[in-house]
């Protein structure tokens, strides 16, 4: 009956300690957000003219009976100011929305420039195992002059360049869960991930990593052509599906900056 009691309490605890770790996180994220908007200039600008209007408002009080004319004179700034703060308030909901467009647009970029780095060079070392392009310089080792899909990655056999496209496909999923903890970001990046781009970057980092390990054991004098393109197939065709999602949600963000940018103030 004690190890049932026991057992219970430590279930409530867990429970317990999982909702207080959510709402932490809730309240880390909302501080991260409300950090990055008042950075914003409209954000000050607003604050500045809701702070100007209550000292005058509170001004006109004061005068009302003692000093009629300040009175008058300050209740009509203090109504021009409320004009003012309800055109402040909807030209700064556009500048945060503008703003989150924008990361979110820059943000899927890189993430793109990341998967065509990742077919350049996968699409290299299924090509020199052909005998294709075996001498391009960008297969030489440790040049300067090394091409921009493996950069900053040197290797010096063919299985170091295996290696070197499993990293930059790791950049991938490292990307994404990085982003929870990226200051300059106003989102949670693989909330987003998992809810706009259908990609469960926590589940597919422990799917890859076993993909990777797999090829990584596999001998140079194995990886022939076709066994690259069948050991790669499945994280191709994640990566893929994912790069289709990513072009779509730009194109829809672009539309939406372009939106929101010729909206009136």
């Amino acid at each position: 009956m004690n190890n049932i009691n026991k057992t219970k309490q430590a279930i409530i605890k867990a429970k317990l300690y999982d909702k207080y770790h959510r709402a932490l996180k809730k309240i880390k994220s909302l501080k991260k957000n409300i950090l990055i908007y008042i950075s914003l200039p409209h954000v000050w600008i607003l604050v500045i003219i809701f702070i100007i209007s209550i000292i005058t408002g509170s001004l006109s009080v004061a005068c009302m009976n003692s000093k009629p004319f300040l009175s008058s004179l300050f209740a009509n700034i203090f109504a021009g100011l409320i004009t003012g703060i309800i055109i402040g308030l909807v030209s700064t909901i556009k500048s945060i929305s503008l703003y989150k467009t924008k990361c979110l647009i820059e943000w899927l970029d890189s993430l793109h420039e990341i998967i065509l780095r990742y077919f350049i060079a996968y699409r290299k070392i299924v090509d020199e195992r052909r005998g294709i392009n075996k001498n391009c310089k960008c297969f030489q080792p440790n040049l300067k002059s090394d091409c921009d899909a493996f950069h900053p990655y040197h290797y010096n056999s063919f299985e170091d360049k295996v290696s070197c496209v499993l990293s930059i496909y790791s950049e991938v999923d490292d990307k994404i869960s990085s982003g929870m903890f990226d200051q300059t970001l106003s989102f949670d990046s693989c909330k987003y991930a998992k809810k706009k781009l259908n990609y469960d970057v926590i589940k597919y980092i422990e799917i890859h990593e076993k993909q990777r390990n797999r090829i990584s054991n596999i001998s140079e004098s194995e990886m022939t052509p076709q066994r690259l393109e069948a050991e790669f197939k499945e994280m191709n065709c994640h990566i893929k599906e994912l790069n289709e999602r990513i072009l779509d949600n730009i194109n829809h963000l672009k539309e939406r900056k372009n939106i929101i940018s010729s909206a009136v103030m």
